[in-house]
């Protein structure tokens, strides 16, 4: 199951528990088109601490659009390597 937690409103913040399914990953990429109309740079933070299986479904969805295919298509750039939570670009070493 996938859960939106509380964090600013320019994060998506989620907590994932049990299994996740085609459903879950189809609610994250509301969430996500919510929170593009109205921010233009977005954190992510996800807690894995309680998933316990993925369904074959989330699977498909997950390989086929990746998680993250419209902030790459809307930021330009900014795909290739997430950035941290607190806006500092991150170092490539």
């Amino acid at each position: 199951m996938l859960k939106q937690v509380t964090a600013p409103e320019h994060v998506i913040a989620l907590a994932l528990d049990g299994k996740l399914t085609g459903e879950g990953i189809q609610d994250y990429r509301g969430i996500l088109d919510d929170k593009l109309q109205q921010h233009a740079q977005l954190g992510v933070y996800v807690d894995l601490t309680r998933l316990t299986d993925m369904s074959a479904n989330a699977l498909i969805e997950v390989s086929t659009c990746g998680p993250f295919p419209r902030i790459a298509k809307r930021m330009p750039g900014h795909g290739s390597r997430p950035s941290r939570l607190n806006d500092t670009p991150a170092q490539l070493t």
